[in-house]
Parts: C-alpha cells; sequence; structure tokens
C-alpha cells in the first residue's frame, strides 16, 4: 500500500487544523508546510466535500475542524483522499476466480490495514506529538 503526497499533505493539514484554536487558512498551511497554495485548496476542498471541516468566512476566516479531533481517525482523512485501501481486486468482488484460494487472506490484509487506521484519532496525533516535544526539552 503506498499513501500518496495527497494522503501525507492531507494528514498534515487536518493535523494543523486541529492544533490551532482558531480558522487556519490555506494561505498559512502552506507556508507551514512549504506547498503550493493550488494543491493545498484541491485537497482541502475534497476534505470539506467529504465534511471532516468547514470553512468560516470573513477577515479571520479559514478552516476548522466539522467534528472534535477525537473523532476524527486517520483513516477518515486517508479514505477521503486516497479511497478506500483494497489490497487486491477480489476484495471488491472482481476476482477472476471463482474460488479464490488467497482472498481471505486479502480480507484479513484489508482489514487490519482499516482498523489500524482507524484506531488513531487526530487527538492522539496531538497527544503523541506533546510527548515527543516534551522528551526533547
Amino acid at each position: 500500500m503506498l499513501i500518496s503526497s495527497k494522503g501525507r499533505y492531507g494528514l498534515k493539514a487536518m493535523y494543523l487544523i486541529a492544533i490551532k484554536d482558531s480558522p487556519l487558512s490555506v494561505k498559512q498551511m502552506a507556508q507551514t508546510e512549504r506547498l503550493s497554495e493550488q494543491y493545498l485548496e484541491q485537497l482541502i476542498a475534497t476534505l470539506k466535500r467529504d465534511n471532516l471541516i468547514f470553512s468560516k468566512r470573513g477577515a479571520k476566516g479559514g478552516y476548522i475542524l466539522a467534528k472534535k479531533p477525537e473523532e476524527i481517525t486517520v483513516g477518515d482523512i486517508l479514505r477521503s483522499l486516497e479511497g478506500d485501501f483494497m489490497s487486491v481486486d477480489c476484495i471488491s468482488g472482481e476476482c477472476d476466480y471463482e474460488d479464490c484460494s488467497t482472498k481471505q487472506i486479502w480480507h484479513k490484509i484489508h482489514s487490519g490495514i482499516n482498523s489500524v487506521l482507524d484506531s488513531y484519532t487526530l487527538q492522539d496525533m496531538i497527544d503523541g506529538n506533546k510527548i515527543i516535544r516534551n522528551s526533547e526539552s
């Protein structure tokens, strides 16, 4: 499984939004992560469409989380940006073999990946980063 730049940068953007007490603009995110504003706008539009964030208009506008950080999983974010993590076609019902001998292992892998992704939230990322920063002090 390969996570593209969409997934990696989108997860970073969601983390930045989560740690900010006020709305965060795309410009601020782009400067912090040294990314193209246009590229980030595309990711933000997808996250907004999937109701993970919403925008606030105005001079102090920007993006904020649609839910609490502990209610948004890494899986929610990555599936929004990357799609479902199907490891092989036979899981999605497109197997060429009527009696696929490897189907059960692919289901376990698929289930395991999703289980891990859904067990970590933005709040876990925030808490983990605090631990790392405190240990470096």
